[in-house]
């Protein structure tokens, strides 16, 4: 029988200079121009990353401190998010939260009916840098960068009048990192206007092996 293929919905204007297979998905791991040691000052440059092949788990019950299959814990508040190891958990509402594997080696989904994988249903994009709040202030009005709010912490709202759920990671030596998913039919436009509105701050694609280093909890 043959092995099943999964195909992103994100396509970028450069393509990778290396790539690799894993669970049916085609990954970029590196693009041109990245440079070898992603430092301090390296990551400070504008990048966007494709994670759509990262697992992604949707969980929704009427109590779900119960569903903490895998080791997870959910924020008490809607909006609330938690970066756990190579995961954030991020609650919705009440009753629902949503899980996304941004790092790490593929995880399994737990097996707990509260739990539905939506993996293949939802596009998920990342853009670091310094430039960031510049970058999606031409996308979105949403303040992701308000002094007030304590990263990281969910947003549900559109960029590029697309609806989304929005993660802003914490920022350190001037970095900023902001995660973002929505579903995979409007992949390739999405991708497209966030690529053209960070032209002026030079964004280009990062493949895997620099989201690893940058997505990490501990990456300042």
């Amino acid at each position: 029988m043959n092995s099943m293929e999964r195909y992103s919905p994100v396509r970028f204007p450069t393509a990778p200079t290396a790539t690799t297979t894993e669970n049916g998905w085609r990954i970029a791991l590196a693009y041109p121009d990245e440079g070898q040691d992603p430092g301090v000052d390296a990551l400070k440059s504008n990048y966007i990353y494709d994670l759509s092949h990262r697992p992604k788990w949707d969980v929704q019950g009427s109590d779900l401190s119960a569903h903490s299959s895998g080791g997870f814990e959910f924020p008490e508040r809607p909006n609330g998010c938690l970066h756990q190891g190579s995961f954030l958990a991020c609650r919705r509402n009440r009753t629902q939260a949503s899980i996304w594997q941004i790092a790490g080696e593929t995880a399994s989904m737990p097996a707990d009916a509260a739990y539905t994988d939506v993996t293949d249903g939802l596009a998920l994009l990342a853009i670091t840098g310094a430039d960031v709040p510049f970058i999606l202030e031409k996308l979105t009005a949403l303040d992701l960068f308000s002094p007030q709010a304590e990263p990281p912490f969910l947003v549900q709202g559109p960029i590029a009048h697309v609806p989304c759920q929005i993660v802003r990671l914490p920022s350190g030596n001037g970095v900023h990192r902001v995660i973002f998913s929505f579903s995979r039919g409007y992949g390739y436009t999405m991708a497209e206007a966030v690529t053209e509105a960070g032209r002026e701050w030079g964004l280009k694609p990062a493949g895997q092996e620099r989201s690893e280093k940058i997505m990490s909890r501990d990456a300042f």
